[in-house]
């Protein structure tokens, strides 16, 4: 077993960027079952937040569909956003753990290799991120 450790809000990141990366770009089939591992892990660990982006995509598909209107928008997006902040200002600098069984941290590390500077807007985000990702990666494998 592998522990990271890291704030929420990365692990957020990471749950949402990788949900959105379609099937056709992982190499194998194994790959893709661990990905939704990892996802799983990840949807436990920030379940408060996945509510808040589920809830999110249904207000973007609720506005395509044009059901509401101006006014309405305007303050659904607003009190949206008010509810976003609260969450991350209350929970997303919180220091979480979660626990990975080797392999399945091994391919979650070789996908935030490969796509990780992606998922972060600020260099230093990332940087930090980068050296959870390590510390987690030397642990001795099978003990936490």
């Amino acid at each position: 077993m592998k522990t990271l450790k890291t704030k929420t809000v990365n692990v957020v990141m990471c749950w949402n960027s990788l949900k959105q990366i379609p099937p056709k770009e992982y190499a194998t089939i194994e790959e893709i079952e661990k990905v939704s591992d990892i996802l799983d892990l990840f949807r436990d660990s920030i379940s408060d937040f996945v509510k808040l982006i589920e809830e999110g995509e249904q207000l973007q598909k609720d506005i395509q569909s044009k059901r509401f209107t101006t006014e309405q928008i305007t303050k659904k997006r607003g009190d949206f956003q008010t509810k976003s902040n609260i969450l991350e200002d209350k929970k997303g600098k919180a220091l979480i753990e979660v626990e990975f069984e080797d392999a399945v941290f091994n391919t979650f590390f070789q996908l935030f290799e490969k796509w990780g500077k992606n998922w972060f807007q600020e260099i230093g985000s990332f940087i930090a991120f980068r050296k959870e990702m390590n510390a987690t990666n030397q642990q001795t494998k099978g003990k936490k």
